[in-house]
């Protein structure tokens, strides 16, 4: 049977290495039926509370029920010590801890509670009996609650499936982080399995960890992006990435018919074709087919994998492979790592084997060191000569049987990470941070070393993957990524239809692959992909400046490049609760298409938005309802905004602050508008602003090379320029320049 106490009178507090320990003498609740309330009774023991504040704006709540477990850290668990920024006081009534415009509010007498307030005014408030621990037949769970608003909406917890708004949810595991539309995020800063439930009982969010013990994080700001970026300097911000996508990326696995001379044949051709196939991805398919785990290649099929990799990097093509720590009894390593003690054990020493079709499987435990570090020597050969990328994963499947035979979930919650930090390991050794394009498939907090968690939908072959595509990759963005990977199942796997839409939503996104046979790659096959390549590269190519600076803003400020619409417009109500557009970085809006017969709504927030494709200046705030074609991606410019795209002719992959064009939208007269656009690689980066008074437009710039032009649209009554001659359309007027100034006047 299940005893819950709480926290009940203080009995003491103290004050000391700027953190607030409060001593709680403890209570049973029970509810009487007949009086129709409740009653305490004491119970033994003590609790303790710690208030402190790692950073401005932010308190930790640590309760201790009882010592009883060592104090290392997990990997997973992150630091935070308590730093001279908050401070305590008191008056008649309360003990309150300030942080900043953060403080804790907790009454001196009666029952134990904490309230929260920003800027002098109610944040978020636990309930009565908020802090809790239940022992059930000696197991024991530590938690607290926190009361959730009726009009409030709750982001985050990582992955989500199809509703962005996770009130009503009850997960278990995952990211244990979440944010308020009430502009507060709750960390809960554990390396265990953690259970979050968002008022699918009452009005309360509950989390809770097996112990005697739990910390939790509550941080406020002014708005969720303000949150995100607080998050990030808890946690760890998402390493700078120096190599990007900026062509089309393909992914084969499974394909055991691949060849070396296919591979090089195909790059070629793509490059002949003038489309830039800039990156292979070969995922299991560089393995025999006998014996498709380890590090093993198939010498048959690539015989020389070092020379593949120099034909196809004088292709302008890199490749990427698959690593997984799953070993199959099959491989040469297999016995090694049995005798070395490497593999999943059970606490009787034998190893944890599974049975599949594909034969029996041991797992490298990379949650210890020797173990790992074997792991990461077999990576850091493909690094050294035979590949460029890596996606690194183990199936779910086996990470339940890891739960499973083992009987500690907490070690397959850790098994994730410890593959990422391997991954990040091996990235550092060869070749410095941020120079490895790594995907992986299980992500926790800490894990924004390794930059791009991978999206797929586990149905692709209906259009309501597309929403769920759609709304884990927002999701992951309101969890602390900034990045996320698209994975496009093959055109055969889900029709032609369906397979253009997935495409378009994915080319809007920070990284993306498209997966194919070999027939569909084929240009020459009846079945190839080519037109819908050809289409995403041209589209994605002239955007390369935009969405590379929009990833590095990302990198360093913790924001999301896929944004939630009402994190953008906190105070629009019909932005509120909308998960079937987004911002793409901060200046375009994305309404992908998510139905079968290409009918679209989309929410135009307030301000004169311009239809990239049609030129189309639409008056918002209002609704749009529309059939778009299989060839159009609804997408919007922001007024007051510039987006710097790479001129047609440009011909160099990696520098974009040459033949860089600035198109500036709807700027009204008495504002300015400003953008940053990086180097690929991050080390240098150009400013562009551009004002408006009256009839005079200055265009300033800082950084740029040669071959600069401004594009203003809607713009057609320039009457002189102090440079060049302008170029008139219907849609606004083009301005080539070199200046690092460049004054326009209207007529």
């Amino acid at each position: 049977m299940s005893a819950i106490k709480y926290p009940d009178s203080i009995e003491s507090v103290v004050f000391s290495d700027n953190t607030v320990s409060i001593r709680c003498k403890c209570c049973f609740v029970s509810y009487d039926v007949l009086s129709s309330r409740k009653i305490r009774r004491p119970a033994p023991g003590r609790m303790t509370i710690q208030l402190y504040s790692p950073a401005n704006k932010a308190i930790c709540v640590r309760t201790v029920v009882r010592q009883d477990e060592i104090r290392a850290r997990s990997v997973r668990q992150t630091i935070l010590d308590p730093s001279s920024v908050g401070c305590p006081e008191t008056n008649d009534d309360e003990l309150i801890f300030r942080a900043g415009t953060l403080e804790a509010r907790i009454p001196k007498t009666g029952k134990f509670r904490i309230r929260f307030y920003y800027c002098g005014l109610p944040l978020v408030s636990e309930p009565e009996y908020g802090i809790f621990c239940e022992e059930d037949d000696g197991c024991i769970r530590t938690g607290a609650s926190l009361e959730i608003s009726y009009d409030e909406y709750v982001y985050g917890l990582g992955r989500c499936g199809v509703s962005l708004a996770r009130n009503g949810d009850c997960v278990e595991g995952g990211n244990p982080v979440y944010f308020s539309s009430h502009n507060y995020g709750v960390f809960v800063n554990t390396s265990k399995k953690t259970k979050i439930d968002i008022g699918s009982t009452d009005t309360c969010s509950t989390f809770s960890v097996a112990g005697s013990s739990m910390e939790y994080l509550l941080f406020g700001d002014d708005s969720m992006t303000d949150l995100l970026t607080d998050y990030a300097q808890f946690t760890g911000a998402m390493h700078i990435p120096e190599v990007l996508t900026q062509g089309v990326a393909l992914r084969f696995n499974g394909n055991f018919s691949i060849t070396s001379d296919y591979l090089i044949s195909l790059v070629r051709t793509y490059k002949n074709l003038g489309l830039s196939l800039r990156e292979v991805w070969l995922g299991n398919s560089w393995h025999p087919e006998y014996n498709c785990t380890g590090f093993t290649w198939d010498l048959l099929r690539f015989p020389n994998p070092d020379a593949l990799l120099r034909a196809m990097h004088d292709a302008g093509t890199r490749l990427g492979l698959s690593v997984t720590p799953v070993i199959s009894d099959a491989s040469p390593e297999y016995t090694e790592l049995l005798d070395s003690g490497y593999l999943v054990s059970t606490e009787n020493n034998r190893a944890i084997v599974k049975e599949t079709d594909s034969g029996n499987l041991g797992i490298v435990n990379v949650v210890i060191l020797t173990a790992r570090n074997w792991f990461t020597n077999k990576c850091d050969v493909l690094l050294k000569s035979q590949c460029d990328m890596l996606e690194a994963d183990i199936p779910d499947f086996l990470l339940k049987l890891i739960e499973d035979r083992t009987g500690n979930p907490d070690f397959a919650l850790a098994f994730p990470e410890s593959l990422n930090i391997a991954i990040a390991e091996c990235e550092i050794r060869a070749r410095g941070r941020g120079s490895l394009l790594a995907i992986t498939c299980n992500n926790r907090p800490g894990d924004h070393i390794v930059p791009y968690p991978n999206v797929s939908s586990g149905s692709s072959t209906s259009f309501a993957s597309l929403n769920e595509i759609l709304c884990n990759s927002l999701s992951l963005g309101l969890s602390g990524y900034p990045a996320v990977n698209i994975d496009i199942p093959s055109r055969s796997s889900c029709g032609g239809n369906l397979f253009q839409r997935r495409l378009q939503l994915a080319m809007f996104s920070p990284h993306f692959r498209i997966n194919v046979t070999t027939s569909e790659a084929d240009p020459g096959s009846q079945n190839s992909i080519i037109g819908a390549v050809r289409t995403a590269e041209s589209l994605r190519y002239g955007m390369m400046p935009y969405i590379y600076s929009s990833i590095i803003e990302g990198a360093v400020c913790g924001v999301p490049v896929m944004r939630m619409l009402s994190s953008v417009f906190p105070n629009d109500v019909f932005a509120r609760g909308n998960q079937t557009e987004y911002m793409f970085g901060n200046s375009l809006l994305i309404s992908p298409v998510l139905s079968e017969d290409g009918s679209c709504k989309t929410y135009i927030p307030t301000g004169v938005w311009t239809d990239l494709f049609t030129h189309e200046r639409i008056q918002g705030p209002r609704y749009i309802n529309r059939i778009v074609d299989s060839e159009t991606v609804p997408m919007y410019a922001r007024p007051n905004s510039i987006i710097a795209t790479r001129t047609p002719e440009s011909s160099n992959f990696r520098f974009f602050l040459d033949n860089v064009t600035f198109t500036c939208f709807e700027l009204s007269d008495g504002s300015s508008a400003e953008c940053e656009v990086y180097e690929d690689g991050a080390g240098t980066s150009g400013l562009v602003s551009i004002s408006r008074a009256g009839l005079k437009i200055t265009v300033r710039t800082k950084g740029f090379g040669q071959n600069k032009r401004v594009l203003l649209s809607g713009i057609t009554n320039v009457v002189s320029v102090s440079e060049s001659i302008p170029q008139k359309s219907e849609y606004g007027t083009m301005i080539n320049f070199e200046s690092s100034e460049l004054i326009i006047s209207l007529g």
